[in-house]
């Protein structure tokens, strides 16, 4: 997991966590460092979902446990360290499922953890809104999806993944249209 190199253009604002960049064609992007998305999973196969206040949705959001790569941490060690931060868990295994892109115009690594054997761990974080955990059996957050619960779509991805490596498939709800559709 290389860190990615700085792309050609030039910012144009800033903040502690974005840049917004513009391509040497003026086109414009958001530049935000390496992330992690982390899916705790309880013994029982429920999935804590963070129930977080979202600064561009206004209000708070069902979502992975996320967050920012600490230049002195490996991706692992930021999994777990957000994983106490947030919900105060502390997994014994930790296990990397892949990278994810959210979209076009943002560049930004998100490493996908599964996170298992939770231990009760309280670890002093940095968000500005208390983070609470919402208890979902692994198979069930799809419905949450269909009933428009859950819109993230980093979390539904991550999940999805999970719920694929878990099951053996390697795709969770992708390729299970009939789930989607009732049939």
């Amino acid at each position: 997991m290389d860190k990615p190199t700085l792309p050609e253009g030039h910012p144009d604002a800033s903040d502690p966590y974005f840049t917004l960049m513009a391509d040497p064609e003026g086109v414009g992007y958001v530049q935000c460092g390496d992330g992690v998305l982390v899916v705790p999973l309880t013994a029982d196969g429920q999935v804590l979902l963070a129930v977080e206040h979202s600064p561009a949705c206004g209000r708070a959001i069902l979502t992975l446990v996320s967050g920012s790569v600490d230049e002195s941490e490996s991706p692992e060690e930021a999994a777990n360290r957000e994983l106490q931060e947030e919900l105060g868990w502390r997994a014994e295994r930790i296990e990397f499922l892949g990278e994810l892109h959210p979209f076009k115009y943002l560049r930004s690594r998100q490493f996908l953890f599964l996170a298992q054997g939770l231990i009760p761990c309280q670890r002093q974080g940095d968000e500005r809104h208390p983070v609470h955990a919402r208890r979902v059996p692994l198979d069930g957050w799809g419905d949450l999806w269909v009933q428009g619960e859950l819109q993230d779509a980093l979390a539904i991805a991550g999940l999805s993944l999970a719920e694929g490596h878990l099951a053996g498939l390697g795709g969770g709800l992708i390729g299970d249209h009939t789930r989607l559709n009732g049939v």
